[in-house]
């Protein structure tokens, strides 16, 4: 009797409705994460970075049996505090093609969970059904269903910024306790991704000395040495979070920031050139900086990655990375966030928390067009204040309309999901591949939904005759098991060859030392010397991506004896061709 009536007195949590808003977009991130890694995302480079770093970098780790500087990968130098989370999940499942897809669910949880967080901040100023319509906006953004269905590292950025501003914003928390919380969470929102120290962390403390998180003011004078002590607690948090890192890199490199700052900190294992590269591919130049705004708008307020709707194709001869197939649409997020603004800053209620949020906005611009490479991904812990915004103006509106125009905040919210929603799916048909199934063989192109669950599994492949599919498969797993093979420049499908670094595979980033270039200086440019040095080295193939290596120099520049006219020349007198693919060539070195 009495568990029946314990029973009788359980109900369910009144959940709002507008939360089933961010059902068709959830559905939609849970098919993205069933799809191997390579096969989505063009405008991503096909999850490049997933492939050459995010996941290759613990791979090696896991080899090594410890975590080190890679001297090949210049990536292994950043925090990476979630690639070793990445780390622990192909441990847990014992190899990593069965880890893939676990790494996708694990990183789009996060960001659920970040989207969670805004909600609960949201509701301390507006209604549970308007601050639930966060979590459908955040959700439903093309950039947040890219980056949070690949091992990215930026929903646990936002997901630790959220909760940081969910903790900053507690009016119970005002105390040192509660600042050091903020300055833990900041420090690891750092660690995931180092952008988020001047756009996430630094916006945060500065709110904290404004007191933008204190809803009224009743003794400005005497407040004035608490606040300035509880920043100070909030930043001795963040240092004591980010220090493993900063003295894991000084042992290293002797920089506890290497790669940046290496002109002035240290150099590590990089000379003059490839500290200049780096720099010129990860720092603003004085044309962007100058040319800023139209570059915000293409990349940021008018996005397609930020939920804009139309627009033209992009115009030819920009170097920006990451765009979509069309620029310049109706900015339908960014022009809500605007229009919130003006409505949050109305209300006396709202008025301070608008300020903050607006003021963080600005803070995250300002870095992104002063200090960085002008990428739109890079821009999205925008979204953490924007969405916030779109909140509260949903809140005066129905708050505002609730007797005579109830309808209208329905229809509003509706129509906003719904849009950001569609645009989503879009993305998703759009950003497939069209090569997709023709790397390394004849297979006809792939439709995205065709590619769920594709993945290979390592006995499937010992079944395969060859390399056919580029799905957890490659075509350097098929050459015999004494082979050494020098890979140059082509890197994009690393992660999936089997073969062990550096004792049967060698390769490096955009941004390391070529030891092919060295070679090739030091015999001057003799083709059979070159193959000679080769092979004294222990190699047997050479595999050569022509398409890479144009871009690379292109966009980033390379090792400038290593290039397309003399790898040709070399072939040509040296190595034996084994096969020539879509965009690679593989070769075989003659025997001594």
């Amino acid at each position: 009797q009495l568990a029946r009536q314990t029973n009788r007195n359980l109900t369910w949590p009144q959940m709002p409705w507008t939360l089933l808003l961010g059902l068709p977009i959830l559905g939609l991130l849970l098919v993205a994460c069933t799809c191997p890694p390579g096969t989505l995302w063009q405008v991503e480079g096909k999850a490049y970075d997933v492939l050459s770093y995010h996941l290759q970098v613990p791979q090696e780790w896991i080899d090594l049996n410890r975590m080190t500087g890679l001297q090949h990968n210049i990536y292994s130098y950043l925090p990476l505090l979630n690639e070793a989370g990445f780390m622990q999940v192909v441990l847990m499942k014992g190899a990593i093609n069965d880890a893939l897809y676990l790494t996708q669910f694990y990183h789009t949880s996060v960001g659920v969970l970040a989207a969670i967080a805004l909600w609960r901040l949201a509701s301390r100023w507006t209604s549970k059904t308007a601050s639930a319509l966060t979590v459908a906006v955040f959700l439903a953004v093309p950039w947040t269903m890219i980056t949070a269905t690949l091992a990215y590292n930026e929903m646990f950025m936002l997901a630790f910024g959220a909760v940081a501003l969910l903790v900053l914003f507690d009016p119970t928390n005002i105390t040192r306790r509660g600042a050091l919380m903020v300055g833990l969470l900041i420090g690891w929102s750092t660690m995931s991704k180092l952008p988020a120290g001047p756009m996430i962390a630094l916006p945060i403390v500065v709110i904290m000395l404004l007191r933008l998180n204190q809803r009224e003011l009743k003794d400005r004078k005497s407040n004035t040495c608490h606040v300035i002590k509880l920043a100070a607690v909030a930043a001795f948090g963040a240092t004591l979070t980010i220090s493993p890192y900063l003295i894991r890199n000084t042992a290293w490199t002797g920089n506890p920031v290497f790669p940046f700052a290496a002109d002035s900190l240290g150099t590590g294992h990089w000379d003059q050139t490839l500290i200049e590269r780096w720099n010129a591919a990860h720092q603003a130049n004085h044309y962007q900086v100058t040319s800023g705004i139209g570059t915000l708008g293409r990349q940021w307020f008018f996005n397609k990655g930020y939920g804009s709707v139309g627009g033209l194709p992009p115009k030819a001869g920009l170097q920006e990375v990451a765009r979509f197939d069309r620029e310049g649409g109706l900015p339908l997020l960014w022009g809500g966030v605007l229009i919130a603004s003006v409505v949050a800053l109305q209300s006396p209620k709202q008025r301070r928390l608008a300020m903050a949020m607006l003021g963080m906005i600005a803070l995250q611009i300002a870095f992104w067009m002063l200090a960085t490479h002008h990428q739109s991904r890079f821009l999205m812990p925008t979204l953490l204040p924007g969405c916030i915004l779109i909140g509260l103006a949903f809140g005066w509106i129905e708050q505002t309309f609730r007797n005579r125009w109830s309808w209208l905040f329905a229809v509003s919210a509706i129509s906003l999901v719904m849009i950001l929603t569609v645009n989503s799916y879009g993305v998703f048909y759009l950003q497939t591949p069209p090569n997709i199934g023709k790397q390394f063989g004849n297979r006809p192109t792939l439709q995205p939904w065709t590619v769920v669950d594709s993945l290979l599994s390592l006995d499937e492949q010992s079944l395969s005759e060859g390399p056919e599919v580029v799905q957890g498969d490659h075509v350097l797993n098929y050459l015999p098991p004494d082979s050494r093979v020098y890979i140059v420049a082509n890197v994009r499908f690393l992660l999936y060859i089997r073969l062990p670094v550096p004792d049967q595979l060698v390769y490096h980033s955009a941004f390391d030392a070529s030891p092919l270039g060295n070679i090739i200086r030091k015999q001057n440019h003799d083709p059979m010397k070159i193959t000679q040095a080769l092979l004294d080295a222990g190699f047997t193939h050479v595999f050569v991506g022509w398409q890479e290596l144009e871009r690379l120099h292109r966009r980033y520049g390379y090792d400038p004896d290593v290039t397309d006219a003399q790898l040709r020349m070399i072939a040509k007198i040296a190595w034996q061709p084994m096969a020539h693919y879509r965009f690679s060539s593989l070769y075989k070195l003659p025997s001594p």
